[in-house]
């Protein structure tokens, strides 16, 4: 591999500086992966919303789905309108989190980044099979979205700049 992330210098960064602003830059795709994230935060925020605004679809749906009525009805809407709203909240933060972590070049954000893709992956798929109008195609754009952040994250420039960051890391705390 070459270019400015194949092979970490000890030479080019000071060994016993604790400035992370020493560290090396981060190559356009992991700066690509970084908005793209924050692009999934708004849409997980716009899914909030929309699931917000549907309550009242939401509230048939489940009727219809677990055959309650009454009290058993008002128990499971609200159980999930509250896991809904919740699951997107924790998605929100989670959007935000990967994309400084990943940014900053921390090799376990990558991993974190690739499990909770495929998590959000999965559930997502699951999740349109209960959703519907604008909400499908807002779910449909986050995995087509989160399956691009995983590109860029795994694209060679992204995994030099990985190993850069921790061999930089490394001389630092030696």
């Amino acid at each position: 591999m070459t270019g400015p992330y194949s092979e970490p210098s000890r030479d080019r960064y000071p060994a016993q500086s604790e400035d992370r602003s020493l560290l090396p830059q981060a190559p356009p795709s992991i700066l690509a992966a970084f908005r793209l994230m924050y692009v999934g935060a708004l849409l997980q925020g716009l899914g909030l919303v929309l699931t917000w605004l549907t309550r009242d679809q939401l509230r048939d749906t489940v009727a219809e789905q677990q055959d309650v009525r009454g009290d058993e009805l008002d128990t499971a809407y609200n159980i999930t309108l509250g896991g809904g709203i919740t699951i997107n909240l924790l998605a929100i933060a989670m959007w935000i989190w990967m994309a400084h972590a990943n940014r900053q070049g921390f090799s376990w954000a990558r991993i974190v980044a690739t499990v909770l893709g495929a998590l959000n992956i999965a559930f997502t798929l699951y999740w349109i099979s209960q959703a519907w109008g604008l909400i499908i195609v807002v779910q449909l754009i986050t995995i087509a979205m989160g399956a691009t952040v995983l590109f860029l994250l795994y694209r060679p420039d992204s995994s030099g700049y990985y190993a850069a960051v921790t061999q930089q890391t490394r001389s630092q705390t030696e």
